[in-house]
């Protein structure tokens, strides 16, 4: 009999470790099966947008190339010994044309020359060369070069207009320390950076396919930058008082970059499927952005509040306006009518609905007080759904960022308030708080995003309680910080797809924190235990009855 009750008890704690074992898979194929909501329920569907560029003339003429070797100038009698047509005057230039070049190096290298000349017309399998040249022209010509296509030092007054410039690896026009020079009508492709351009004074087209540098009075137009996946089409920085106008950009990774300038004209442009961003400002002032047209890409602003003062109108973004809200003060803005949103020094404003997606960030509040955002969708956004920046006091409510490389990012901001949001499938973080205090996260549902479900860093005093976590790849909370709140302090915490349904619920990071009021996802943890609860009450009763009757068997044998 003793060993039959033993037999029993050891049963007893044997299948008491197996429905704990059970209960921890059932929670686990929950969390891979089950969900609040479907991921795919945030997902919007995105248009298509083509654009096939119109007809042009050839670059290059019809009639046969003749063959030649490089060609070497070093000085101005170098045209006259060489046998070139002209005299080197503005009416009567030099020319070289009709020609094909084949060169691991340079196919045309001129330099420390003043008399006008022109290349045209001519195929060149290599690149060229100009330093210390003035008045110096290459027109509808072909580049096809293994490193860069065309490379201007000290020039002055020098163009490169209607060439065809393709397959560089490093940069399609280079240009530093010129001035008063032209790039326009201009075709680059498969470019790894298509033009640099560094302290220059001139005018020219496409940025890192194009980069220009303390330039002034520079114009940069007409030209075609397409498929330099790799490059910024035009990155202009340090310069004043230029112009950027006309140009296709499509299919490069960043469109145009304008950084630590002033007075810059951009207008009349097109910029299609830059895969980072279309328009990228930055520390720059008193811009002029006008009829420019974005298609899966948009606009960029970052500094000071001086630098995100410009002029902008008449652009548009996935086929809607560019919504540009400078100091407003209690006003309602409609977002159907807007493909993107800036709202700047504003207070008591509220973006209300809308569908915003493919650019940097679709929707940005900076500087402002008060402001709301609700009944949005974002999604599909090369760095962050929305953001809020050095702003206090506003609020995001019942919207949906996903798609996304982080959902929301709330920075350098306080006392903001983030309710009843629907957050997920983002490549990293869900939710990211940077050096934001005060606020609250509350009754969002933030899933499926491929980081931290939301990830606290260097803020304080932040509150969040409500939230459904699930299926965040990894993690569904960090939190950098202390001083930081994981549940509202009278019994409400968050729902975690983690959680084992005992005790507190332990947020990673660098100092000990918990949500103290936790519950599982669905409420399935508590069930599973009070089951087990109710199974292993009956277990120890069993146990317990048997030791009885086992006592009393014993008695009633000793009184026999």
């Amino acid at each position: 009999m003793n060993s039959m009750l033993h037999r029993m008890e050891k049963q007893s704690i044997c299948i008491l470790v197996m429905l704990l074992i059970g209960f921890q898979f059932a929670v686990y194929l929950e969390n891979q099966f089950d969900g609040i909501h479907s991921c795919h329920e945030a997902k919007s569907t995105k248009p298509s947008y083509t654009y096939s560029f119109p007809e042009r003339s050839p670059v290059l003429a019809e009639e046969s190339y003749n063959k030649s070797s490089p060609i070497i100038i070093g000085s101005n009698s170098d045209f006259v010994l060489q046998a070139y047509p002209g005299n080197g005057t503005a009416e009567n230039p030099f020319v070289i044309a009709n020609l094909r070049i084949e060169s691991n190096n340079n196919c045309l290298r001129v330099e420390n020359t003043t008399a006008h000349f022109v290349m045209r017309d001519c195929e060149l399998i290599g690149s060229v060369y100009l330093k210390g040249v003035e008045n110096g022209a290459i027109q509808n010509c072909t580049i096809d070069s293994t490193s860069y296509g065309i490379e201007m030092n000290e020039t002055k007054a020098c163009s490169i207009t209607s060439c065809s410039i393709v397959d560089c690896s490093w940069v399609g026009v280079y240009v530093s320390n010129s001035n008063d020079c032209i790039f326009s009508g201009n075709d680059l492709n498969g470019i790894g950076r298509a033009v640099q351009v560094t302290d220059a004074d001139f005018v020219w087209h496409q940025g890192e396919a194009i980069e220009i540098r303390n330039c002034t009075d520079c114009t940069v137009s007409y030209n075609q930058l397409v498929d330099n996946t790799h490059a910024t089409a035009i990155h202009l920085s340090g310069s004043r008082d230029c112009d950027l106008q006309n140009n296709h950009i499509i299919r490069d990774y960043r469109g145009i970059g304008i950084g630590l300038s002033q007075r810059i004209r951009v207008r009349d442009n097109l910029l299609v499927n830059c895969s980072y961003y279309g328009l990228d400002f930055y520390d720059s002032t008193s811009c002029a952005i006008v009829n420019n047209t974005f298609e899966n890409c948009g606009i960029e602003i970052t500094g000071s509040l001086p630098h995100y003062v410009h002029d902008f109108h008449g652009n548009d973004v996935n086929g809607k306006e560019f919504g540009y809200f400078l100091t407003k003060s209690h006003e309602s803005i409609d977002g159907a009518r807007y493909g993107q949103i800036f709202l700047i020094n504003s207070t008591s404003t509220t973006l209300d609905g809308g569908d915003f997606h493919t650019t940097k960030i679709p929707v940005n509040i900076v500087y402002s007080t008060n402001c709301t955002v609700q009944e949005i969708q974002a999604y599909g956004a090369t760095w962050a759904s929305l953001l809020i920046l050095q702003s206090t006091g506003c609020r995001v409510l019942d919207s949906t960022f996903a798609d996304s490389y982080h959902g929301l990012e709330i920075e350098l901001s306080s006392n903001c308030v983030i309710r009843s949001n629907h957050i997920a499938n983002n490549t990293l973080q869900g939710l990211f708080l940077s050096q934001s205090n005060r606020c609250g996260v509350i009754d969002n549902t933030i899933e499926g995003n491929g980081g931290w479900g939301i990830l606290n860093e260097g803020s304080n005093h932040n509150t969040f309680y409500g939230n459904v976590l699930a299926r965040n790849a990894r993690g569904n909370a960090w939190d950098w910080n202390s001083f930081n709140s994981w549940d509202n302090g009278i019994g409400r915490g968050n729902s975690w797809d983690d959680y084992i349904g005992i005790g507190p619920y332990y947020i990673p990071g660098n100092i000990f924190t918990f949500d103290w009021h936790p519950r599982s996802v669905n409420g399935h943890a508590e069930r599973y235990i009070l089951i087990i609860v109710i199974i292993g009450a009956g277990l120890i009763g069993t146990t317990y009855f048997a030791k009885r009757r086992r006592k009393r068997t014993t008695t009633s044998q000793m009184d026999d």
